[in-house]
């Protein structure tokens, strides 16, 4: 399977520059009545951006009837995780990978690059962002290891830790 490069590569950069909009933990939620609004997974916007067919999922308030918030019940016909995959081109190990509910926003920018050989590259701004973060977060384990004297940045991936290719920015440590 081909990975679909610009499909990830702008999916990628719309939940980057939208950040408020992305929650990784869903494929998708429309809120109708709150302020808070639309929340999508990387599945989920990738299926937005491509204009997949979606189908939602209605949930309302039992004392009103009122529709409260629709969640994504299909992509194209198939369940999102499936959809999702076929869209964007991804193995079912690449699948499994991207679309972890856990995965930063690094991260996933991270396995875009590795999994597209470099023609997905992680913005800078993205890359400092997430070593402040792990700076921040020293009582917490982290999901990547910094090597010192290599001013390397490793990330977990199936295969064990990889280096990542946004190493390249070693200054961003400093």
């Amino acid at each position: 399977m081909t990975i679909n490069v610009e499909l990830l590569r702008r999916t990628l950069e719309y939940i980057t520059e939208h950040p408020e909009q992305h929650d990784q933990s869903i494929w998708a939620r429309i809120h109708v009545k709150e302020s808070c609004g639309t929340a999508m997974c990387l599945c989920g916007w990738a299926a937005t951006l491509a204009k997949a067919e979606m189908t939602w999922r209605a949930f309302k308030d039992y004392r009103t009837g009122e529709v409260v918030f629709r969640e994504l019940e299909r992509i194209n016909g198939e369940e999102p995780y499936y959809g999702g995959r076929d869209l964007l081109g991804l193995t079912e190990d690449q699948a499994e990978d991207l679309f972890f509910d856990e995965n930063s926003l690094a991260l996933l920018w991270a396995m875009a690059e590795l999994y597209t050989e470099g023609e997905i590259r992680m913005p800078r701004l993205v890359y400092e962002a997430e070593l402040t973060r792990i700076a921040q977060a020293q009582d917490e384990p982290a999901d990547f290891a910094w090597e010192e004297a290599g001013d390397r940045l490793y990330l977990p991936f199936p295969e064990g830790w990889q280096p990542a290719v946004a190493a390249e920015f070693p200054d961003a440590a400093q």
